[in-house]
């Protein structure tokens, strides 16, 4: 059976003007990875699809992610 899925990449951008809608994952008490700065935006979040880009090729990916090199994926962009 071919695999039908594609990775799929989310590209947010946030303005906070006040605060985030969300909590930032920026403790090791919330995460294994507190440098990555990951941000867990809140249920109901308002978010705006700016554009999606179908078949971007994939390339120079090192590690374990050279598993996808050469092959194809869509990125969403979004605005917070």
């Amino acid at each position: 059976m071919e695999e039908t899925s594609t990775p799929t990449l989310f590209v947010f951008a946030c303005q906070n003007y006040d605060r985030i809608c969300g909590m930032t994952m920026n403790n090791e008490a919330y995460t294994a990875y507190p440098s990555e700065a990951e941000v867990l935006l809140t249920e109901g979040c308002p978010i705006n699809v700016l554009a999606v880009d179908y078949g971007v090729k994939i390339s120079n990916a090192l590690g374990q992610i050279g598993f996808y090199n050469g092959k194809e994926m869509t990125v969403v962009h979004l605005f917070h």
